[in-house]
Order: structure tokens, then C-alpha cells, then sequence
């Protein structure tokens, strides 16, 4: 939930898909930390019918992503960044 923007409240993906898949009748599509192959597994061994992955395609040539979001979303650091999540649901928002 992103009901506020203390990331402490917030529940990750792969905690929350099986929670979802045993509460519903119809099919989930995961999304939100999807990055990769190992990622795509894990949610669909949770439960997902499928996943939808974003962040991924901001790096396309045709993507209209400005310069600094490119470079934080190429840096390493990027998945311990805690600030990355609000400042990547802000540009969601802006647009």
C-alpha cells in the first residue's frame, strides 16, 4: 500500500502475492520488483499467473526518462536505495 511515504508500512511483492492469490478467485499479475528472470520464478511460484515488469523498459531508447532517472535506475546502489521506491512512485504520479 502506498497509503503514506514511510516505506517501513509498505509490504514487498513477493511477501504480498500469496497473501492476494489465497484471498482471490481470479488470476494475479504480480508487479512492482520484477527485475528478472529469478524474479518472474519467485512470483510465479508464489502464485502469480503472470508478472508485468516496467522499471525495466524506462531504459529504452523510446522511453521519455530523464537523464538523472537513468543514471539512478543504472546505479548500483539503486536496490538499497529506499528513496528510489517514492521518488519512482512521484514520477507515476506526475505523469
Amino acid at each position: 500500500m502506498f497509503l503514506s511515504n514511510d516505506l517501513t508500512t509498505q509490504v514487498g511483492t513477493m511477501a504480498l502475492l500469496p497473501q492476494i492469490v489465497d484471498a482471490v478467485t481470479i488470476p494475479v499479475i504480480a508487479a512492482g520488483g520484477i527485475v528478472d528472470a529469478k524474479t518472474v520464478a519467485a512470483a510465479i511460484a508464489l502464485g502469480a499467473a503472470g508478472v508485468q515488469v516496467g522499471t525495466a523498459y524506462l531504459l529504452c531508447p523510446e522511453a521519455n526518462t530523464s537523464a538523472v532517472h537513468r543514471a539512478a535506475l543504472k546505479s548500483a546502489a539503486r536496490a538499497a536505495h529506499r528513496g528510489y521506491h517514492v521518488f519512482t512512485a512521484g514520477l507515476r504520479a506526475a505523469s
